[in-house]
């Protein structure tokens, strides 16, 4: 009978022994609900419909060295027939379709014959030019002003050397979103 007494006394300690005093934490949620709406264009290619920007052919001898950037190639995000009480907006870009991201520049994904040691570096132009880290933190950008119903976002991009550049083709596709404030 003792034995008994003093395995159960033993087994009821060892298992207060393993619980541990539980941890408490908080998690806080921010957010926002709006009302604003907006019809959405890429160089007059409504949303969801997908639009291609044609880049320039760049020479190889502009992109020698890391750092070398080509001609730039332009392009809008427009806001049409915006109603709801936000006024300015601003735009955030991540790789899309396969397109990996090394900082904060769109590697080059095409199949065919890909040119090598370059990327593709995105600048916002629509208050001043400003570097975009493509799947950064790009809310410190500046945001364009919704007026009359209308806002937009000028954008250019241009080719980014990381080496000497071999001739080829390039190929990226970025996902934007845009949030109103």
């Amino acid at each position: 009978m003792l034995k008994r007494i003093f395995l159960a006394a033993l087994l009821a300690s060892a298992s207060q022994a393993t619980l541990a005093e539980p941890t408490v934490g908080t998690i806080r949620f921010k957010g926002k609900v709006q009302d604003t709406t907006c019809s959405v264009s890429v160089d007059g290619v409504e949303t969801p419909n997908l639009a291609t920007v044609l880049l320039y052919e760049a020479p190889i001898d502009w992109l020698v060295k890391p750092g070398d950037v080509s001609k730039v190639a332009r392009f809008d995000i427009e806001l049409m027939d915006c109603e709801g009480p936000s006024t300015q907006v601003r735009a955030s870009f991540q790789g899309a379709n396969g397109t990996t991201v090394t900082e904060g520049r769109l590697d080059n994904m095409a199949a065919n014959n890909p040119a090598r040691n370059v990327q593709l570096m995105l600048v916002a132009d629509h208050v001043m030019p400003e570097d975009v880290e493509v799947g950064g933190d790009q809310s410190l950008l500046s945001p364009a002003e919704i007026k009359g119903g209308s806002a937009r976002l000028q954008y250019a991009v241009s080719y980014y050397a990381t080496g000497p550049v071999t001739e080829g083709n390039f190929e990226a596709a970025v996902e934007y979103t845009v949030a109103y404030q």
